[in-house]
């Protein structure tokens, strides 16, 4: 399966903003743990997996977060 990334500047906006506050939070939390993940280098996320949270495709869950595949360059992390 050929996997799908959105670049980190696109992911500031619900269904994708949900996922940095998970289970809840604030636009000021959503803000500065997207400006960690550029931070970071992280320049884009895929959002696939047989879990969900809403709408959106994830890998894991635990009680306050979740797992998503990120992209540094041409490197995927968890």
């Amino acid at each position: 399966m050929k996997q799908s990334f959105v670049k980190i500047s696109k992911i500031t906006e619900p269904p994708y903003s949900d996922i940095w506050v998970y289970p809840k939070g604030t636009k000021s939390q959503i803000k500065s743990r997207i400006k960690e993940l550029g931070a970071l280098g992280v320049e884009s996320i895929s959002f696939q997996g047989e879990l969900q949270v809403g709408t959106i495709s994830i890998l894991g869950k635990g009680y306050v977060g979740v797992v998503v595949l990120g992209k540094i360059g041409r490197k995927k992390l968890l």
